[in-house]
């Protein structure tokens, strides 16, 4: 028996919660609607501006700038290690010119000795 007055109490306090929400909600509704008019009636006129952002468009922005940077790290390194690796693979005592083709993407290197001229002069 109890526990059907107290299920009934509490249906009655939710009741009286909703009506009072109800009606502050209905007493709040034309300052509501006279806001919504003023801002429908400014983005009309042009006093406000909409700003809509494009996520989509700013993703593939940010995607080809980076895509952009990526190569170079690795290009520079092996422009800086071919001279390198031609003196080290040709020896110690020779001399290399290293040229690239743009167009083929092939490399020629051109080695000349460096202790041939000074081996002659002390003979």
């Amino acid at each position: 028996m109890q526990d059907a007055q107290a299920q009934q109490t509490f249906l009655l306090e939710q009741v009286r919660k909703q009506a009072i929400d109800l009606g502050q909600a209905t007493v709040a509704m034309p300052a509501r609607v006279e806001q919504m008019s003023s801002t429908l009636s400014g983005l009309e006129g042009g006093e406000i501006k909409l700003r809509v952002r494009a996520l989509e468009v700013e993703r593939a922005a940010r995607r080809a700038s980076i895509m952009q940077v990526a190569p170079l790290p690795p290009l520079l390194s092996y422009a800086a290690a071919l001279p390198g690796d031609c003196l080290h693979a040709r020896g110690s005592a020779k001399l290399s010119q290293c040229f690239c083709h743009q167009t083929d993407y092939t490399c020629h290197c051109r080695v000349q000795d460096l202790a041939a001229p000074y081996m002659n002069m002390h003979a």
